[in-house]
């Protein structure tokens, strides 16, 4: 008895797959994906988003009082200090700082007919710590990477030191114009300062950022052709699989990540830094006092600083431009049972998901029962048409 898994095409049409190299006859490169990361959906794949840079926006308070007074008149009468006021801090906008995460390039095509094999330099995901012969696990030399598109430059890593960052700004308050007591001879005047404001510059705090991720193992085909059976083999389509593959649900809204322990779900969409209260700046340009009447001397411009406290900044996304696609595992299920039939004549060649040709013979389907229980692929040849099925000896 053997168990059939009808049209289940190791690689069916429209599989998206990333390769280290250009890839073979039969298989489309897509454009879109280039300087983009391939991030899960649960219904349609395709849509694209995200964005190179973010910054921040933050707002601030000016401390209200008097500060330290410099100045000295140009005779021997005093000044007093300044009064106590305040300033304005109006809505600053940060610097960019980059939303690419650490990655590592492939190039991403999709399958323009069905496949029984993959070619060389060929590069799926998986859960598992085997694929099997022919492939090679290359996660370790892309351990905490991301993978991103390139349509000509595969294996190129870069992104690296975005996990942690901050940002610089300035500015400057509003202008304020508060009055000065001066005394001169017998009597005193009040005399108006000149409008003055003071600037500002600082860091934000550093955040530690990655968007949403789940890890995976990465393989790449080292021998042509490449077959896996139902090991975990992750794939990604633009449609709903067939259902020799289930949908990995908890990919939606995450990007694959290169590591060793596999499943695990992590990152986050949105981020803020918190700001330090500070000293500001002195003022940006001199002021001083003139005096009512005959007099006139000028006064030195009075040197003050304010505390300014920032609430912390804006809450904003660090999603990188990605490409949106439905992650599926190979889960061959055998749902249906039927007797393999072979009319007179045809060839039958079977081999293992190694590749390995195991049995070849003509028109006898008892020589199937001869085959150990596992997945195998047959070619079946009648006169000058080959078919190619793929199923499972279930006992």
């Amino acid at each position: 008895m053997v168990w059939i898994l009808a049209f289940c095409p190791l690689v069916p049409r429209g599989a998206i797959v990333m390769f280290d190299s250009i890839p073979p006859i039969g298989w489309q490169i897509l454009g879109e994906f280039h300087g983009r990361f391939p991030m899960g959906t649960d219904t349609f794949g395709g849509s694209l988003g995200g964005t190179t840079r973010h910054s921040h926006t933050l707002t601030g308070m000016v401390s209200y009082g008097e500060s330290m007074p410099l100045a000295s008149s140009g005779d021997s009468f005093p000044a007093d200090l300044i009064p106590p006021h305040s300033h304005t801090v109006p809505v600053i906008t940060t610097d960019t700082a980059s939303n690419i995460p650490p990655y590592r390039t492939f190039i991403f095509a999709k399958a323009l007919m069905d496949f029984d094999y993959l070619p060389r330099n060929a590069v799926i995901m998986s859960y598992t710590r085997s694929l099997g012969p022919g492939w090679t696990d290359i996660t370790l030399g892309m351990i905490k990477l991301f993978p991103r598109g390139d349509t000509l430059n595969p294996g190129i890593i870069g992104g690296i030191g975005f996990d942690i960052h901050s940002h610089f700004f300035r500015g400057t308050t509003s202008y304020d114009n508060p009055s000065v007591r001066v005394y001169v001879g017998p009597g005193g005047y009040f005399a108006p300062a000149h409008p003055h404001a003071h600037t500002f510059e600082g860091v934000t705090g550093a955040a530690l950022i990655q968007p949403p991720f789940r890890t995976v193992r990465f393989w790449k085909a080292i021998s042509e052709p490449a077959y896996y059976s139902d090991s975990q083999a992750i794939l990604m389509f633009d449609t709903l699989p067939s259902s020799c593959w289930t949908k990995i649900t908890d990919f939606t809204g995450r990007i694959p990540k290169a590591d060793t322990v596999t499943g695990i779900n992590g990152g986050s969409s949105y981020h803020s830094h918190t700001v330090s209260t500070f000293l500001s700046r002195q003022d940006t340009a001199a002021w001083g006092i003139g005096l009512l009447g005959d007099y006139g001397p000028t006064y030195t411009p009075w040197i003050h600083q304010h505390w300014i406290s920032f609430s912390p900044t804006s809450t904003e996304s660090h999603i990188p431009p990605y490409r949106t696609v439905i992650f599926a595992m190979f889960t061959p299920s055998s749902d249906v049972e039927e007797t393999i039939r072979l009319n007179e004549g045809t060839e039958v060649e079977a081999y293992n998901v190694e590749g390995k040709k195991v049995a070849h013979f003509k028109g006898e389907t008892s020589e199937l029962s001869k085959l150990k229980k596992g997945v195998y692929i047959l070619v079946l040849k009648e006169g000058k048409t080959k078919r190619i099925k793929k199923y499972i000896k279930a006992k």
